[in-house]
């Protein structure tokens, strides 16, 4: 069985740069080369740490994201971003993309970034890039009355396929496509069905060209709607573990990727994990279900903790597969 680790992102921003985006974006006080200084340096550092733990790949920090879905609807016409909503069942909000029209790209988000981590990273670290599922975005939009949802996420795919193309020319190596909308209470098993298809849109652009994951997040998808993403072409599909045990397992117990990605260490909370233990979980986990590729991760993005404790918890994920080896 192969085991390596990894870490959702975004990562959590430090006190400096949180203060200088506040001042920057509410006060205007602070001066944007200053700022872009500060979210370079933290950048890097976090890169640094992955790096350094022994991390599958290094993910993109995404310290300037405000939420997973803003960049895109900002580079696209026919999007505006309305108020705040919840972000889940998080303390945590982000703004409503609101569809007018199919969007159309005016810039792309993620090929510079992947160019960027590129030109500062060692030749052999592969680089992920984090993009929205089609399902989440379009689920948590607002889409005026009258224009077709289906075709909106229809469009929204093909253009995140055209982000993901991009990227692994400019270096990225792993793509993950986060749909979180899927461990919601409201997630119906033809949302999984969408998902599973749009993603292999996405998926098809870099075929042998990059590893693909897709992502579920906050809780474990309910049994009916997680056995419908067994269409889904990705090498890993991954899965919040910690938050729901019981319902995690009847999911795998329907259905089980070849390619798994269980989120053991909890990424909503500060308390660090019993390495041992973990370790035996995953073991458990991996022999019940025959798992041929294993990947331990956390059990969402890192963002919702602070920093201090989201570096611990990047060095806790990777010495889980230490104790496993």
């Amino acid at each position: 069985m192969n085991v390596a680790c990894d870490v959702l992102t975004p990562y959590p921003r430090s006190d400096r740069v949180r203060r200088l985006l506040r001042r920057l974006e509410e006060l205007g006080e602070a001066s944007t080369l200053e700022t872009m200084r500060a979210l370079v340096e933290d950048s890097l550092m976090l890169m640094g740490a992955q790096l350094a733990v022994g991390t599958r790949s290094v993910a993109d920090p995404l310290l300037d994201w405000h939420d997973l879905l803003r960049p895109f609807a900002e580079a696209w016409r026919g999007v505006w971003v309305d108020g705040l909503a919840r972000w889940f069942d998080n303390n945590f909000f982000y703004r409503v993309p609101v569809i007018e029209d199919l969007p159309d790209p005016q810039r792309l988000v993620t090929p510079g970034r992947a160019a960027a981590m590129r030109s500062v990273l060692p030749s052999w670290a592969a680089i992920r890039i984090v993009l929205p599922g089609p399902v989440t975005f379009t689920r948590l939009a607002k889409i005026r009355e009258g224009l077709d949802p289906i075709k909106v996420a229809e469009r929204v795919a093909e253009i995140l396929a055209l982000e993901a193309e991009k990227s692994v020319k400019n270096g990225a190596s792993v793509i993950e496509v986060h749909e979180p909308f899927l461990g919601d209470m409201d997630a119906r098993p033809e949302d999984a069905e969408e998902a599973a298809r749009l993603a292999n849109k996405i998926f098809a652009r870099i075929k042998d060209k990059a590893e693909t994951r897709l992502v579920t997040y906050y809780a474990p998808p309910r049994r009916e709607v997680w056995k419908k993403l067994s269409d889904v072409n990705a090498d890993y599909v991954i899965i919040d573990y910690v938050d729901k045990p019981e319902a995690a397992r009847e999911a795998l117990d329907a259905w089980t990727p070849s390619g798994l990605g269980l989120g053991l260490i909890n990424a909503r909370s500060i308390y660090p994990e019993d390495v041992d233990a973990t370790a035996g979980k995953a073991k458990e986990l991996a022999m019940k279900y025959k798992v041929e590729k294993l990947l331990v991760t956390t059990s969402a993005p890192l963002d919702l903790i602070p920093l201090r404790y989201a570096l611990e918890k990047t060095r806790i994920t990777c010495e889980v597969v230490r104790r496993i080896d």
